[in-house]
């Protein structure tokens, strides 16, 4: 959230990948999404991450398995269900684990009824 006592606040997130094999096309080292303000009001993690840049992320990843160290709220662990690949998420606070494996769980099930 940044100093508090500023009258802005950042626009931008670092996100760190961590591999070897990744495809799909060469783009800028910055991802611009716009946020369309009903996803704030439905977010459950305070760092939420919209699903289509996590799907975007992931998606260029080489097939394997994804750990997310910080779960959150699992946006990582669904967009790995909706991009068929496994995932591994680790995350301390109890409330957000539940929330993660409920949404993670849900997407498996929309998965399921898709087909």
């Amino acid at each position: 959230m940044g100093d508090l006592s500023f009258p802005w606040k950042p626009n931008f997130e670092e996100i760190y990948i961590i591999g070897n094999g990744f495809s799909g096309r060469r783009t800028t080292s910055v991802l611009a999404h716009y946020i369309h303000p009903s996803f704030n009001a439905s977010r459950t993690h305070p760092n939420e991450k919209p699903i289509y840049l996590m799907n975007e992320l992931v998606g260029k990843c080489p097939a394997g398995t994804i750990l997310d160290p910080f779960m959150g709220s699992g946006t990582t662990g669904v967009a790995c269900v909706q991009t068929g690949r496994k995932f591994i998420g680790i995350e301390i606070e109890e409330k957000y684990f539940d929330i993660a494996v409920k949404r993670i769980q849900q997407a498996q099930l929309q998965i399921r009824m898709d087909i």
